[in-house]
């Protein structure tokens, strides 16, 4: 994925900042399970058992999303290390033509 550290930075404080959000309005919107234990009418205890999965579930996802973005954010920071990144195998011998010892001497060089 081609993003910039800083759009993958927001996002995570965005999908972050959700959550707050989620938990105030499930407190606010969903009566607590003595009030749904005491009502005669109707079985609600499925949908009162299914909105707080809902809730659990954003905000899991909110938490899998901001995860995701700043492992982004931290994979743009840091440069990957390794022998690929300096040209250089297991031999320790450059590949050709990049500059390596003794190319142009033998007359291999770019080509």
């Amino acid at each position: 994925m081609n993003r910039s550290a800083l759009a993958s930075a927001v996002i995570a404080l965005v999908s972050l900042a959700t959550i707050p959000v989620v938990w105030l309005f499930a407190s606010e919107a969903i009566p607590p399970l003595v009030e749904i234990q005491a009502q005669q009418a109707g079985n609600r205890l499925g949908p009162w058992a299914f909105t707080w999965a809902l809730v659990w579930v954003s905000v899991l996802a909110a938490l899998l999303v901001a995860w995701l973005s700043f492992k982004t954010t931290i994979t743009h920071a840091v440069p990957a290390a390794g022998p690929l990144v300096s040209g250089k195998g297991a031999s320790g011998k450059g590949a050709p033509g990049n500059g390596a010892p003794g190319e142009a001497a033998s007359g291999k060089g770019n080509r």
